[in-house]
């Protein structure tokens, strides 16, 4: 007996999802931007180090402690051994990083692209980027990265003599890495399911819902984690890398249903997805 298609918007992006399998394919790209994290970040740091005339000779210091802070938040104590290694690596000066750090950062950010491109082409019915497109990405990835966060380390507006520059960077710093996290987020939903120009404004809303998910797994998965790690004693020393693989999962799997709420909200999730007009 033929099920009825859903007829509220929720029910259908449920039902593309389970038809696109979007478990399966954020744990794809999750396992491949797990590998690319570390070399990222790294090359991240270099860059900033590379530049450290013009922004700052502790740009790459306060860049390193941030990143650290970060994988803190995220993996808990339950992955205090990986952070303590991140923080060693990210603190330390090596004379090759920029070259073979930067090198090692892009094949695996290429191939973790090119695994999320495949995904929304997949979402969209439209045919699959090539490895140029991921590797634009992925230069743009690193470069932006490098500059969003030299400027949440740093203080721009000190630097421009700017009146109360402190004070009001201290208020615009996050509102700003928000905004370069939806335009990432639009960016990478339009390249991945081939968009066309008349489609800006459901590619924000679809970006603004995978920030959203970005920002509320980052803050809630961390308290999910600290809280079975009490119970539960089983994560051992791979731990760390285990809870990285979870939240790696979860940001790419709330990109993956943004995406299914684009295609709903541009032409209502026709079935037939190879006539998908995006």
């Amino acid at each position: 007996m033929r099920r009825r298609p859903p007829r509220t918007r929720p029910g259908r992006i449920a039902a593309s999802a389970s038809r696109h399998r979007l478990p399966a394919l954020a744990a794809e790209s999750a396992f491949f931007a797990a590998l690319a994290v570390f070399p990222a970040l790294l090359t991240v740091v270099a860059i900033l180090r590379a530049a450290g005339t013009a922004l700052g000779a502790d740009a790459d210091v306060a860049a390193a402690e941030g990143m650290t802070r970060l994988l803190r938040v995220v993996l808990t104590t339950r992955g205090s051994a990986a952070a303590d290694a991140a923080a060693t690596l990210l603190t330390t000066s090596t004379t090759g990083l920029l070259t073979v750090g930067t090198v090692a950062a892009l094949v695996l950010l290429v191939r973790a692209l090119r695994s999320v491109l495949h995904a929304l082409a997949t979402i969209a019915g439209r045919p699959a980027r090539t490895w140029r497109a991921a590797a634009a990405l992925a230069l743009l990835l690193l470069v932006g990265g490098a500059t969003v966060t030299a400027a949440a380390v740093q203080d721009p507006l000190l630097v421009l003599d700017v009146p109360a520059g402190h004070l009001v960077w201290r208020l615009l710093r996050w509102p700003v890495v928000v905004l370069a996290l939806v335009a990432w987020a639009v960016l990478v939903l339009r390249v991945g399911m081939r968009l066309r120009r008349g489609t800006w404004r459901v590619s924000l809303v679809a970006a603004a819902i995978a920030v959203a998910g970005w920002l509320t797994a980052s803050a809630v998965f961390p308290l999910y984690v600290s809280v079975v790690a009490r119970v539960a004693g089983g994560l051992g020393a791979l731990g760390g890398g285990l809870i990285l693989l979870v939240w790696l999962y979860l940001l790419t799997l709330s990109l993956y249903l943004a995406g299914e709420t684009l295609r709903e909200l541009h032409d209502g999730g026709a079935e037939d997805t190879s006539r998908t007009p995006l």
